[in-house]
């Protein structure tokens, strides 16, 4: 998420293992609750609820965020959380125009409104 301390890019497989490594040394536990998954062309965003514990001071935390997965061949490419589910949309909007990719309908307006 660009809005952490430590926001940094983690790329591919290790940088995936390294995420979560990271991530449990902080949070013990931590979960992410999918609520709701929106398809947009090559992109799924999912609005999601996490669940934390600091892990040493045992601190609960919790919070919503959108995350964007974006597909290439069946294969996520790319995901990214943000804070917003627009942030999210607009994100993949912004990929989809970089690649000149019509993006989806779905992209083509503001994001459905979460439920309270």
């Amino acid at each position: 998420r660009p809005d952490v301390p430590d926001a940094r890019v983690w790329r591919g497989p290790d940088g995936a293992r390294a995420f979560f490594e990271k991530t449990a040394e902080s949070f013990d536990p931590i979960r992410w609750e999918p609520r709701e998954y929106i398809a947009a062309g090559r992109h799924v965003v999912v609005r999601a609820h996490i669940v934390a514990f600091g892990a040493t001071s045992g601190t609960p935390i919790e919070a919503d965020e959108a995350q964007l997965w974006t597909f290439r061949d069946g294969l996520v490419a790319r995901l990214q959380a943000f804070p917003t589910l627009e942030e999210a949309y607009v994100t993949a909007r912004a990929l989809d125009d970089a690649e000149g990719i019509e993006p989806a309908p779905s992209l083509s307006s503001s994001p459905p409104r979460a439920e309270s």
